[in-house]
């Protein structure tokens, strides 16, 4: 039983007074009351049908203060808002259809699959143990999902997000992006979009493990990190100590270094061969545990491929010449040079199709002609909310009148900020705050139209974990 686990069970045995806490409560408000806030902490398992009997109908907001609530049902229908943050519920509450935003970060919740709200807007589930988030409202405008275990996050059909804050959820894989999201905040290794599978090819797609590949891989590099910086540390000492260049070399011949995972003398193995990365124990003959093998996966740059397509598709219509030729000259029968067209063709057809797909893929990436509509329009609302900015704030330094200074920064933080967030995330697929001096705290805006693995063609396996042992 888990720690979380086993509070939740001392909280239901000793201490479960949260329904006869919320029974005072809510006797002391008046019928006609539209909001429950509760600002004291309670303790255990709430069931909301108590508003009913007591008379509650017209109930939008319940809010309650961070405490140890483990259980919260039947929430009445009509209720807009439920707030049960910091506390200890390890499911998503049944929400009746009228709930628009709901609040329930760091709690215990561990699945996340709904039923959700039809009009649900606003989500947050930051801070939770959730490993999975499934069928999202299509309606969701607001996520959170901060500091959770999220492998993958899958956002098709969600044409109306606006924010998405994923941040603390290492490897995360998000499918289907939208266009509109005007706040957009997540690590720099966060990605954004798996390889597009090319099923014609015949490869799988195994986006699960594609995920697990990329935190291994984080791990093989901290690990290989911290061995190599703390040998560095112990080498530096050792130099600092030696009275003469002779010594020195002869006590780092004499240095063993401790295994990452053992700890004994015997060092740690982290290589490269090919396309893997190794991490073992030092002890050849009677090693630890320790064992990590990541596959990278076999690709080449996009570009490289399209041109030996090219080629081959050059040279299958040289052989169709030939073949048609061999034909009018007798060099082979016409049955036989229908035979031999056949095959050349399938051939041709089969190729072509594959080197359309790459280059429509290709083009898109840089020529993007549904981008390029997105962003002048985007541009067209940008330049005249700018333009009513700016007629606001003209008619302010006539009359000096603080409301419509007001009113112009309202349209400032509100419309115009959003709009060129959103024309930026469009825009540009990878922005980053780079440290360029760390003496000086110099940082540095890094954009970039595409992101690497768009300019990556996988033609055989993809990256897989092999063995991770740590």
């Amino acid at each position: 039983m888990s720690f979380i686990e086993e509070q939740r069970k001392q909280i239901l045995e000793e201490n479960n007074t949260a329904q006869t806490d919320f029974l005072d409560f809510v006797e002391n408000l008046p019928p006609q009351a539209t909001t429950i806030d509760v600002t004291n902490p309670l303790s255990g398992d709430i069931d909301c049908e108590v508003l009913a009997k007591c008379s509650f109908t017209g109930i939008t907001s319940l809010i309650f203060a961070p405490g140890n609530i483990t259980s919260l049902k039947n929430i009445p229908q009509g209720v807009t808002k439920v707030v049960c943050a910091e506390n200890f519920l390890k499911e998503i509450p049944l929400l009746p259809e009228s709930v628009m935003e709901l609040d329930l970060q760091k709690n215990a919740i561990r699945l996340a699959a709904g039923p959700w709200s039809r009009d649900l807007k606003e989500l947050t589930l930051s801070d939770n143990q959730i490993s999975s988030l499934e069928d999202l409202p299509i309606g969701l405008e607001v996520l959170k999902v901060e500091n959770c275990r999220l492998k993958i996050l899958r956002l098709n059909g969600l044409e109306g997000l606006r924010v998405l804050h994923c941040s603390g959820n290492m490897g995360l894989v998000i499918e289907g992006v939208p266009d509109t999201l005007t706040d957009f905040q997540s690590e720099n290794d966060v990605i954004t979009e798996i390889n597009k599978i090319r099923e014609d090819t015949g490869h799988k797609k195994e986006p699960e493990k594609h995920a697990n590949f990329q935190e291994c891989l984080q791990e093989y590099f901290r690990l290989k990190t911290t061995y190599e910086t703390r040998n560095l540390k112990i080498k530096r000492a050792v130099f600092k100590s030696a009275k003469s260049k002779k010594e020195y070399k002869a006590n780092l011949l004499a240095l063993k270094p401790k295994c990452s995972h053992c700890d004994r003398p015997v060092g740690s193995i982290f290589e490269n061969k090919g396309r893997t990365y190794i991490a073992r124990c030092g002890d050849r003959s009677h090693p630890c545990g320790f064992h990590i093998e990541l596959f990278g996966g076999e690709f080449e740059p996009v570009a490289y491929t399209l041109g030996n397509y090219e080629k081959i598709l050059e040279i299958t219509k040289q052989f169709i010449i030939k073949d048609k030729l061999d034909v009018v000259f007798d060099y082979m029968t016409e049955a036989e040079g229908v035979e031999m067209f056949k095959a050349n063709l399938d051939e041709y057809t089969k190729e072509n199709h594959h080197y359309q797909t790459l280059k429509k893929e290709y083009d898109d990436t840089y020529f993007n002609e549904e981008q390029e509509e997105k962003l002048a329009v985007k541009k067209k609302k940008i330049a005249q909310i700018k333009e009513r900015f700016q007629e606001i704030l003209k008619t302010y330094k006539i009359d000096e009148n603080q409301e419509i200074l007001n009113d112009a920064m309202t349209i400032y933080i509100q419309e115009l900020l959003p709009e060129i967030n959103n024309e930026a995330f469009i825009r540009y697929k990878v922005r980053e705050i780079n440290l360029v001096d760390e003496q000086k705290k110099v940082f540095e805006l890094f954009q970039r139209g595409w992101r690497p693995n768009q300019l990556e063609y996988t033609f055989g396996e993809y990256p897989r974990v092999v063995h991770y042992k740590i």
